[in-house]
């Protein structure tokens, strides 16, 4: 049977930064989704989830990272990975980031037919 690891989210870019690695650039960011439910007293609520993406540049399907800025409508799709880490009072930890293999920035001007730019 075949095994699947995929995530596609899209949300808005939090903070966000880039560094240069033997001639590769790649992206560090945070990515807000919101899930819009009505509670029990059929109030409304709105959920924030942040997710942390990693992406580096391959000239396909992600190039120009540099371009991406917090407020970015962002659409992402790519790989959960979990890791392990040691925090600064020395306890264990786990984390979860996404891997991103494609990127693609939403313009925000026309939500109902988003033009898309491979990033």
């Amino acid at each position: 049977m075949e095994q699947i690891n995929k995530v596609i989210l899209r949300g808005t870019v939090g903070q966000c930064k880039t560094q240069t690695v033997q001639n590769t650039t790649i992206g560090y960011f945070s990515l807000a989704t919101n899930y819009a439910y009505f509670d029990k007293d059929k109030t409304p609520c709105i959920e924030t989830t942040w997710h942390r993406i990693r992406a580096t540049e391959n000239g396909k399907t992600i190039s120009n990272l540099d371009s991406i800025s917090k407020g970015d409508t962002l659409e992402i799709e790519g790989r959960l990975r979990v890791y392990n880490y040691t925090a600064m009072d020395g306890e264990s930890k786990t984390g979860i980031e996404i891997i991103a293999g494609k990127v693609i920035k939403i313009d925000n001007e026309n939500s109902f037919a988003p033009q898309r730019e491979n990033i």
